[in-house]
């Protein structure tokens, strides 16, 4: 557990995702919940430990099934935006199996207590921007879609501390299966536009000590860019893109993840990227302003 802040918490050691807690007079805020059953657990123990008062909220970044599936064990209201509420409240009694199958993929042995429970559903939710007050913080919410169409970004302006969730990761493979290419670079642009303001940038994933990694996103997504638009100039199909997959491979450590794994995550990116950069685009029609109608 590291403190970035006064009373301001982040655990970058669990397997999956960074999670985060806020210590205010009101209780605990947490941000996220480990990927696994047994690191959810030791989280809140390690929180009650910290903190006399209870955990009050949970925030959810988005609606990865590696944030989700656990926040049974923090017995609190959960707050999220829309989309990610509309998402859990589409599910049934039970998480969809693929959610549990993927981390099963990445870590079969974690996942062995994988939950079986009911859907845990958000108690309160936002659209564009929400504000907190949790004495002595200001907790500042807003929509910056990417990774997924839900993303959330925390600011505390207090601390000058900013958690961006999965619109940018350090050291580690980003989420591609629900990216929004455009979306994704729109939101990266602005971070790197107001960077001065935040003294601590904290990633979805991996280490927080890389000031620049969100320009380490940009660099990459203009990567899968050139890929895919290049694929698309030589003629050959979206079936071909699997090849390109192994070329972006060595952009990230290989020993923390199954390379099978991997190559599936990326070969789907790609596929989105495809299908927003070229077939998206080139379908959109332009129409001359001289014969806009009235």
């Amino acid at each position: 557990m590291i403190e970035i802040g006064d009373g301001i918490f982040v655990e970058t050691g669990f397997d999956g995702v960074n999670v985060g807690a806020i210590l205010t007079r009101e209780g605990i805020v947490c941000i996220d919940a480990p990927s696994y059953p047994r690191d959810a657990r030791d989280w809140v123990i390690q929180l009650e430990r910290v903190h006399a008062r209870p955990i009050r909220l949970l925030i959810l970044t988005d609606c990865h099934g590696d944030r989700i599936l656990n926040t049974r064990w923090f017995h609190t209201p959960i707050l999220s935006q829309r989309s990610v509420a509309e998402q859990l409240n589409s599910y049934e009694k039970r998480y969809p199996q693929y959610l549990l199958d993927s981390l099963y993929r990445r870590s079969p042995t974690r996942s062995r207590e994988l939950p079986q429970s009911p859907v845990q559903r958000p108690s309160l939710s936002f659209t564009n921007g929400l504000s907190l007050l949790f004495p002595p913080y200001s907790i500042n919410l807003s929509h910056w879609p990417g990774p997924t169409a839900a993303n959330t970004w925390i600011t505390i302006p207090e601390e000058g501390i900013l958690f961006v969730g999965d619109s940018v990761v350090s050291g580690t493979m980003p989420i591609f299966a629900e990216m929004r290419w455009h979306d994704w670079m729109a939101s990266l642009n602005h971070l790197e536009s107001s960077r001065d303001s935040y003294k601590v940038v904290v990633p979805g994933r991996g280490d927080i000590g890389n000031v620049n990694a969100y320009r380490d996103m940009i660099t990459y997504l203009q990567t899968i860019e050139r890929t895919v638009l290049n694929h698309a100039e030589e003629g050959l199909s979206l079936a071909d893109l699997t090849n390109k997959a192994h070329d972006l491979m060595s952009t990230f450590p290989t020993d923390t993840l199954p390379v099978d794994w991997m190559t599936n995550e990326i070969t789907r990116g790609l596929e989105r990227a495809y299908e927003q950069l070229v077939v998206e685009d080139r379908n959109r029609v332009v129409v001359p302003a001289d014969r806009e109608p009235n």
